[in-house]
């Protein structure tokens, strides 16, 4: 009420009442501009080696059983950010990530893609060669054609697998590897593995001997038992499902001077040596030699 009495004393005297600002009419702050989120690095969804091999190896299935001298060098391509990026975000794509691409390559009958090379390259979009093929949207490319920048281009290998007598037999009296003719030699009873459209023994142990204590021995060789692959200029062995004891199935030894060990899975590739002795299933005994 002393309110409106004090509006009216002022009319009166010729002062004007002080005005009424509406709610709506206040003056609002000025606006304060918006911080930008920091743009984070590019870090890639792949987060574990076997997802990239599993993606890579679907990419290139349609080269199954492919010759060609134009796929044995492969370049594959893990796109950051040029301006710099965490290498954390990367640690999946290292040197057992080739390994695994190799083997998995191998198991899917792609022998000839990267049988020279397999290149890591860690890529800004804009260095990508224009042949470079997607993988996963903006993250993962590949590419043919040895790194200039990479010594890890093959060299060409040779070497013998032969006999130890007495041990069981083969179906030649020896074979001769050469890593510029294949890359992957595989080791069975019989030319054809059971159970296989596609396996195909290069190393045959015999099915038909008339021995009955050698063929007792071959026996006990499964028809996928090991293989043996060149890589970057030297020769690894590595067991097959039917030649891992683990899997059920029969062992597979290497036998190099005085250590002797059994191969107790089929991703790990050991290096042979000159004189290095191969065991199949407890009999059957093979001996590498290099021809130098």
């Amino acid at each position: 009420m002393n309110q409106f009495f004090r509006s009216i004393r002022k009319i009166l005297v010729g002062e004007a009442p002080e005005p009424t600002v509406a709610p709506s009419d206040k003056v609002s702050p000025r606006p304060q501009p918006e911080e930008k989120p920091q743009e984070k690095p590019r870090a890639t969804s792949i987060e574990s080696r076997d997802r990239a091999v599993k993606l890579l190896v679907e990419a290139m299935l349609p080269a199954v059983g492919s010759k060609s001298a134009a796929i044995a060098n492969l370049v594959v391509h893990i796109v950051v950010d040029a301006g710099g990026y965490d290498p954390l975000d990367y640690a999946w794509a290292d040197e057992k990530l080739k390994e695994k691409l190799r083997v998995a390559l191998d198991n899917a009958m792609l022998e000839a893609v990267g049988s020279r090379s397999i290149t890591l390259k860690l890529t800004p979009v804009a260095e990508l060669p224009e042949s470079a093929v997607e993988v996963v949207g903006g993250e993962l490319f590949y590419s043919w054609g040895a790194d200039k920048n990479s010594p890890s281009v093959q060299a060409q290998t040779a070497a013998r697998i032969s006999l130890i007598e007495g041990t069981g037999s083969l179906a030649s009296p020896f074979y001769e590897l050469d890593s510029s003719v294949k890359t992957v030699y595989h080791i069975g009873r019989g030319i054809k593995a059971v159970g296989s459209k596609f396996r195909v023994n290069d190393i045959v142990i015999r099915t038909d001997d008339a021995d009955p204590d050698l063929q007792t021995a071959n026996n006990h060789v499964s028809s996928n038992h090991a293989d043996i692959l060149s890589r970057e200029g030297r020769f690894y062995l590595k067991a097959c499902e039917g030649g891992c004891r683990s899997l059920q199935g029969s062992p597979t030894k290497l036998i190099s001077g005085e250590s002797i060990k059994e191969l107790t899975d089929t991703n790990s590739m050991h290096p042979l040596t000159n004189g290095d002795m191969i065991e199949l299933g407890k009999t059957v005994t093979l001996l590498f030699s290099t021809n130098n």
